[in-house]
């Protein structure tokens, strides 16, 4: 895929699930409940 269709979102592939802590950054399990660096249980979700 390119630059372009990206942009254009033009995607006809898979999706991702990422999930990451709010308060630093730290990338979480699926099932993570709260953050294994800081504590925090401020879990962003995001599809990319």
């Amino acid at each position: 895929m390119g630059l372009l269709e990206l942009l254009r979102g033009d995607t006809a592939g898979p999706t991702v699930t990422q999930y990451e802590c709010r308060n630093c950054g730290t990338t979480l399990s699926p099932n993570a409940e709260e953050c294994s660096t800081c504590g925090s249980n401020e879990i962003a979700e995001y599809t990319l």
